[in-house]
């Protein structure tokens, strides 16, 4: 259970930086 809660935290927190890196990505390619 502790594995898959940790899991699950890992997953959320490569998605946010995902988020992150396309916005910038984006804010780049505007700019």
């Amino acid at each position: 259970h502790e594995y898959k809660e940790k899991y699950k935290h890992l997953l959320y927190q490569k998605k946010f930086l995902d988020g992150v890196f396309t916005a910038i990505k984006y804010n780049v390619m505007k700019g």
